[in-house]
């Protein structure tokens, strides 16, 4: 078996040495067919741990020459000649990130690997440039290649070098394009494209921050900064050139952290304005990654407070009618604040977690409503009534109660057939903790215990919707009294509660055997642990 195995690495040790040009007079024209070439750089990419032959790690980390690196360095020579290739673009641009998401370490021991890693972003920006029809996907996996290896340079000075050399012709064109008089759709896309390959390549740069916990990279992307921001004024009517801006700013505060703490009001004042002008989700996703980063940071409670409330309050006023992934972004950064920022949401003197909770409503009241929207809007309540400390819980429970019968209503109604049965499992577990933080005994919201949720209950199944289905007036006074010996004083009974309301859920769905439903399901066939309720 071992000489099997020998015998079999001897052999495509052989053909790699061919598929890399060694050992041969010169290519056949067969050799030069771009279909033959993207099947070599597939192979390459296979077959990656036998370029390392005889490498060994240990021997990398020293540094070696380009004679002692075997086949590697021609098989990075080849994959590179062939990003040219347009029918073998996309399969040379994985060959290159396997190549360098395994081997980066030896990769970035070898000048020349660095160079022609160098070159494989030039093409990649020069493909955007000339409009080459290669695919963005292919492009990216191009720039987190280099990315990955040049975050495992050890020395800083080299791996500043090279980060700058591929970010100048992309400061250049930025320059040159938000220059100009006029500048048109075809401008806005190569923007948006070139922006892209930027915000790939900050989010590979994960290496360890240096002993004053800046990394090394924070100056030379501090460059982009400005650039950025004249990209986003000439841009604002593209959404497509504005998303690229915010992901590049999300990323860079992700990566530089501190580093990127002057900057950080600037970019809330630049995302704000884009907010305004044009309500785009990106703006939305970029102030979740700011409150995720620098949330913890108490001078910057005021600046998120404010940006909070004043987008709470516009979509209050204009509402979220086809505004589905805005609302979904909308919810996910109030998450954000209530996990890493619950000052600025819940520690000021304004109604922005009010204005929060009448936008929810607007959001889930639809029929049916937006399933991500939707979803997004009863996860947030759901984070809320979890993750609200006891100094919060006043704050949060007496925003909560003049709209709990509503908030109540809407899962009920949502559940009696006006959502799609996807949303479901959201709607219970949304109103699961909704009646639980009310019915608790130190509830501080000015609600006498179990009142307020009971009477929430009780009205929601009066509405028409739901009144008109449930014919007699026995199910409903069952269901209720159910509900309360699930959700009442004593342990939670969360498993059971779903029970009821699936079962509930059901009976709207099918409008057959609703007579004996409700006397079945507490005879003890569909919740045995529950008994009966008289």
């Amino acid at each position: 078996e071992s000489a099997d195995i020998d015998r079999t690495t001897e052999l495509l040790l052989s053909l790699l040495t061919r598929v890399c040009g060694r050992g041969l007079d010169g290519e056949a024209e067969v050799m030069r067919h771009p279909l033959v070439k993207r099947q070599d750089v597939r192979l390459i990419g296979s077959y990656r741990a036998l370029l390392m032959a005889p490498i060994t790690r240990s021997a990398a980390a020293v540094g070696m020459s380009a004679s002692e690196a075997g086949l590697l360095l021609p098989s990075l020579e080849k994959v590179v000649a062939t990003l040219n290739e347009p029918v073998a673009t996309h399969a040379a641009a994985r060959a290159l990130g396997t190549l360098c998401g395994f081997l980066a370490e030896t990769l970035a021991c070898l000048p020349a690997a660095l160079d022609l890693l160098l070159t494989a972003l030039a093409k990649a920006f020069a493909g955007v440039e000339a409009d080459y029809d290669t695919g963005g996907e292919a492009l990216l996996q191009v720039v987190e290649a280099g990315a990955r290896v040049y975050t495992a340079v050890q020395d800083r000075a080299v791996a500043a070098r090279y980060m700058q050399s591929f970010l100048e012709p992309v400061v250049l064109m930025l320059s040159s394009r938000c220059a100009a008089p006029a500048p048109g759709v075809a401008d806005a896309e190569m923007v948006a494209l070139s922006l892209r390959m930027v915000a790939q390549f900050v989010r590979f740069l994960d290496c360890a921050p240096g002993a004053d916990g800046v990394p090394h990279f924070a100056g030379t992307l501090s460059l982009l900064w400005p650039h950025l921001r004249a990209a986003s004024v000439a841009f604002t009517h593209h959404e497509g050139a504005v998303s690229a801006v915010c992901e590049v700013y999300a990323k860079m505060l992700l990566v530089l952290k501190a580093a990127a703490a002057a900057d950080l009001q600037p970019v809330l004042e630049d995302v704000l304005r884009l907010y305004d002008a044009h309500g785009y989700p990106a703006t939305m996703r970029t102030l979740s990654t700011a409150l995720e980063v620098f949330g913890k940071h108490a001078e910057t409670h005021a600046s998120f407070a404010a940006v909070l409330h004043r987008v709470a309050q516009h979509l209050r006023v204009t509402g979220m009618a086809d505004k589905p992934d805005l609302a979904k972004e909308f919810f996910r950064c109030m998450q954000q604040a209530v996990l890493f920022c619950p000052p600025a949401l819940l520690e000021v003197d304004n109604d922005a977690l009010e204005a929060s909770f009448d936008v929810l409503l607007a959001t889930v009241s639809p029929a049916p409503p937006e399933r991500e929207a939707a979803r997004g809007a009863l996860q947030y309540l759901r984070t809320l009534l979890s993750h609200s400390r006891k100094a919060h819980q006043a704050r949060v429970l007496g925003a909560i109660a003049p709209r709990g019968a509503a908030i109540a209503a809407q899962c009920v109604t949502a559940l009696a057939g006006r959502a799609p049965q996807l949303l479901h499992p959201n709607f219970i577990e949304g109103l699961w903790d909704l009646l639980g933080r009310f019915t608790e005994k130190d509830v501080q919201a000015g609600l006498p215990a179990d009142r307020g949720a009971q009477a929430w209950v009780a009205a929601a199944l009066q509405e028409p919707a739901v009144a008109s289905l449930l014919a007699a007036p026995r199910e409903l006074e069952l269901l209720h009294a159910l509900l309360f010996r699930v959700v009442g004083a004593g342990a939670p009974k969360k498993v059971q509660f779903k029970q009821v309301m699936v079962e509930f859920a059901k009976l709207f769905a099918s409008q057959s055997h609703r007579e004996d439903w409700m006397d079945a399901f507490l005879s003890g066939n569909g919740l045995p642990l529950l008994g009966s309720v008289s």
